[in-house]
């Protein structure tokens, strides 16, 4: 009989933890694991049909998002009783809580998206963060086990918890080719008046203090080169004043529904986060072949180290961005050869498909 794995997420939309999902069922479509994903409220319907596209089996179980630790809790208890899966893997803090109030006995895992001792605090300030940490830990504490999608997130975690391991996010291979990307950017280049020999820089994310992209724009104000050009893609709360830093060499284009357009015209990917987990837009970029431009925090060091042998670009420090921005080494990249050993899916979900076992045997 093969194994049941039963996915729980908040709601099934574009976003972070709902991208590592996606790759997850698809790097493990081919196991042979009987899979089914459950949200507590609806979501995009985009992103539900990809994962039907997989062959995962899809259900919402109608509970708003104030309800999902109480009645969701409930309703999710009735689900997994109705399903039996061996193994029950949530995703999110709301979706920790309602398995572990859900009292469901089998074997329950859980994935931590970001740095929480970090994140709680850049997204709800000191005493809201710290609540809301303190609180996860007390749930985190109930699982069979927790993977974290970096070393350096795990070993803060494991100061508290030790039922703890690290396993890479990883994506999904896209087949572009050097016509497709030239079209792209040829396209793209003449939308926002960048000469096709230009260097094109991009961050694609949040746009939020803990990101980093005011500290991005200043930079790019001040350096001045006519001859490279920033692209801001993304949403967020500091959106107006990104604005404020529009020019001739400093494009914001606000959220992309259709974000693959721009790694495939870009040169480097640059991002200046306070805070990251494993981020989903780094190994994009690595797939579309792009240099990186990184602040030095410690998860952006850990995709460096995976293999200290190839070339992906530069990190930078608080006083180092022009420094390091010059020495980016165009010749020498090994981006996509890099995302192709180390950060696929079909590479997260062999190191998944290991620990599930271990952890039913």
């Amino acid at each position: 009989m093969s194994m049941r794995i039963v996915y729980v997420i908040n709601s099934i939309k574009r976003s972070g933890p709902n991208q590592v999902l996606l790759n997850m069922v698809s790097g493990i479509q081919d196991k042979g694991y009987d899979i089914k994903v459950v949200a507590f409220f609806d979501g995009d319907q985009n992103e539900i049909d990809k994962l039907k596209q997989l062959n995962a089996q899809v259900d919402v179980l109608g509970v708003s998002k104030r309800n999902i630790v109480t009645d969701g809790a409930k309703k999710l208890r009735q689900y997994l009783d109705d399903s039996s899966p061996d193994v029950v893997h949530s995703h999110g803090i709301l979706s920790d809580i309602a398995v572990i109030r859900s009292g469901f006995g089998k074997k329950s895992v859980t994935t931590i998206h970001n740095n929480m001792f970090e994140d709680y605090i850049y997204s709800f300030g000191r005493i809201r963060g710290t609540i809301y940490l303190m609180l996860h830990l007390i749930y985190l504490r109930k699982f069979s086990y927790i993977v974290c999608c970096s070393n350096n997130a795990c070993i803060k975690l494991q100061r508290y918890i030790k039922r703890v391991k690290c396993i890479h996010n990883g994506i999904s291979s896209v087949s572009v080719g050097n016509k497709r990307k030239q079209r792209a950017r040829s396209a793209l280049c003449k939308e926002l008046g960048i000469n096709l020999e230009d260097k094109v820089f991009l961050y694609a994310g949040n746009l939020t203090f803990g990101k980093g992209v005011l500290v991005l724009l200043e930079e790019f104000s001040k350096s001045g080169k006519d001859d490279e050009h920033l692209i801001i893609a993304g949403d967020g709360e500091l959106l107006e004043r990104c604005h404020n830093y529009s020019s001739k060499n400093i494009h914001i284009v606000g959220f992309q529904p259709s974000i693959q357009k721009y790694y495939q015209a870009a040169d480097v990917y640059v991002s200046a986060s306070l805070s990251e987990g494993f981020s989903i837009a780094i190994i994009e970029a690595l797939q579309n072949n792009l240099l990186l431009l990184l602040s030095n925090i410690p998860a952006h060091e850990e995709v460096f180290r995976i293999d200290g042998t190839m070339y992906i670009g530069e990190l930078f420090s608080k006083n180092t961005f022009e420094e390091n921005k010059v020495r980016l080494a165009y010749s020498q990249k090994q981006s996509k050869k890099y995302y192709e050993k180390y950060l696929t899916d079909t590479v997260m979900m062999e190191e998944y498909s290991k620990f599930y076992q271990e952890l039913t045997t």
